[in-house]
């Protein structure tokens, strides 16, 4: 296959390339077909309990050439697209997983900052032709790691503070958890909820960043927005988009559209999670939880603070853990 063809492909250029996008970006893409499986096995999750080999078997192509699964595997496809949410909320999205992705990101930025590793585009084709790319690995990061912790001068805040994300990685003191939000909320009532619960945690914890006389730095908010079907595409045409579709009467439909399926309704909605984080002593991280609830209010067991009736956010948009 030429190069242009596979680009386009890859960049979801051109319509006429739909059976390829859906096989290698959709709902039931040949990735997500095999990673909850993996992440099952290597986490010890339940959610990768899923009859994968009939839904490969079920996949079909429709009178158009559009790829989709039989009317059988409907039941199956709903199952996988529950399983994949719920692995999810338990393993990326877990606090721990989200702190430390935090204290890795800021390391590897220091890294490259600081000209111990290189990888532009250029470099990476270099370390593939030499040989080199296997050894790119986690041992050869947290060997850098080591190093770089040697170099830091405590005494420098900036330094100081790289030093404590080290120590996540190092010696798993990962970031405290100070405040959360999370909902699964109906995506039509308030496209901007999430948006709005997103600025006024970073508001807070600009304040709170003053009020205890330290870095903004040393806090992180991380907010993302989790539907159980993959939302639209690059495509104006809904029928191309990346959801699961279903074979029936020799045209493939969505699974949402379908009466038999959970997704019908599960599909309307989406999991809206905002965190605040703070990575440094457990002293520190206790005062700083007091003057968060202080300035964002009691929040009630039964979230009566988070939500009016008809679903419109109120001052307080940040539950307590």
């Amino acid at each position: 296959m030429p190069v242009a063809a596979i680009k386009e492909i890859f960049s979801k250029e051109s319509p006429d390339n739909s059976f390829f996008v859906q096989v290698i970006s959709s709902d039931l893409d040949c990735d997500r077909l095999d990673y909850l499986r993996r992440t099952a096995h290597c986490s010890g999750l339940p959610y990768g309990t899923v009859d994968i080999d009939y839904l490969i078997d079920q996949a079909r192509v429709d009178d158009s050439g559009y790829y989709c699964f039989s009317h059988k595997a409907l039941r199956a496809a709903d199952h996988l697209l529950v399983s994949r949410y719920y692995d999810y909320l338990q393993v990326p999205f877990h606090k721990t997983v989200v702190a430390l992705e935090w204290s890795l990101v800021t390391c590897i930025r220091a890294l490259i900052e600081r000209r111990m590793i290189a990888c532009s585009a250029s470099d990476i084709v270099g370390k593939i032709k030499d040989g080199e790319w296997p050894l790119f690995d986690d041992n050869h990061f947290f060997a850098l790691f080591h190093q770089l912790r040697k170099t830091l001068d405590r005494d420098k805040a900036a330094d100081a503070l790289l030093g404590v994300h080290l120590d996540a990685l190092l010696n798993r003191k990962t970031a405290k958890l100070l405040h959360f939000h999370e909902s699964v909320e109906d995506k039509t009532l308030d496209p901007s909820a999430h948006a709005s619960r997103v600025r006024a945690a970073n508001r807070a914890v600009d304040d709170l960043a003053k009020a205890l006389g330290i870095s903004r730095d040393y806090f992180h908010v991380w907010d993302t927005r989790l539907e159980l079907t993959k939302a639209g595409s690059k495509y104006q045409d809904s029928d191309s988009g990346g959801g699961v579709h279903i074979f029936h009467d020799g045209k493939a439909r969505p699974l949402s559209d379908s009466p038999q399926a959970l997704m019908r309704t599960l599909s309307k909605y989406q999991f809206s999670g905002v965190r605040v984080f703070m990575i440094d002593n457990d002293a520190l991280a206790s005062e700083a939880k007091l003057i968060l609830e202080a300035n964002l209010g009691a929040v009630s067991d039964a979230g009566a603070a988070e939500f009016d009736a008809q679903g419109r956010e109120t001052p307080s948009p940040i539950a307590k853990p």
